[in-house]
């Protein structure tokens, strides 16, 4: 008899959900177009990697930031001069994130809680922005998240802390200077110890319960009319997903020809 672990039954489960994945986008009312279920096929692959990054590899212990979004990695929607990372954490740890803020003018780091088991984020913890951070020498930056109340650059969590998602935008993604970002748990961890059945088992599913909460929201539906955006709204606290308290979020679809543009105006 061959031998079978709970990571097997685990592994299958992922590789169903990407293998049948597609219908999505490739019959029903998201099937848009030609290009759009190609792009999906990529896209499949890049919110794989999201999910393997986030729930596989992670370790609350031993964090490290991984990239989610930037100009070549699609999460959920285009962000072309943004930079998003993530990180998990274990709300009963304190933790350090050192940086330098670079050429961003928007920067912050928000902590997420809800759900332990890969499903997306239901609600809003705790956020700093670099309007409400004190920086040092070059534009340095050191953030306390988690354990006692401090005066300044210090955010905290509650207990059901999931992770903390980083973002920076940038007015020129292209020559501009992103920021950098690198965390530690303040309390030192031992080694690792050997990887077990049921905790890589469970790691699997959690990156296909992320893979398949992403597959009920895109391909995004396009209920507007063409060439409309909605009117901006901030996120509350109770959220799906990982939306930012202090951004105004605006959803809109465009149609063009070959030889036309869209151009959005507006004010802050």
């Amino acid at each position: 008899m061959p031998r079978r672990f709970a990571a097997t039954a685990a592994f299958h489960e992922l590789l169903d959900l990407i293998r049948d994945a597609d219908a999505a986008f490739l019959d029903g009312p998201r099937a848009v177009d030609d290009l759009s279920a190609l792009e999906g096929y990529r896209y499949l692959t890049e919110v794989l990697g999201v999910a393997l990054d986030c729930f596989l590899w992670a370790d609350t212990a031993r964090p490290t930031i991984v990239p989610l979004v930037g100009p070549t990695r699609k999460f959920g929607g285009d962000n072309a001069d943004a930079y998003y990372y993530f990180a998990p954490l274990d709300p009963a740890r304190t933790y350090c994130v050192r940086g330098r803020i670079g050429d961003a003018v928007y920067l912050s780091l928000c902590v997420y809680g809800g759900p332990t088991d890969g499903r997306w984020s239901n609600r809003i913890v705790s956020k700093i922005n670099n309007r409400e951070m004190t920086f040092g020498p070059q534009q340095t930056f050191e953030i306390t998240i988690g354990g006692p109340r401090r005066g300044e650059n210090w955010i905290p969590l509650e207990p059901d802390a999931v992770c903390v998602v980083t973002r920076d935008y940038l007015v020129d993604p292209v020559r501009g200077t992103q920021a950098t970002y690198a965390i530690e748990a303040v309390d030192p961890a031992p080694p690792p110890g050997p990887l077990a059945d049921a905790d890589l088992g469970n790691r699997l599913r959690c990156a296909a319960n992320f893979i398949r909460d992403l597959l009920n929201v895109c391909p995004i539906p396009t209920p507007f009319d063409a060439n409309t955006v909605q009117e901006p709204y901030v996120q509350q606290a109770v959220t799906y997903g990982w939306a930012a308290p202090d951004v105004a979020y605006a959803m809109g679809r465009y149609e063009l020809a070959d030889d036309e543009a869209l151009v959005v105006e507006g004010h802050a």
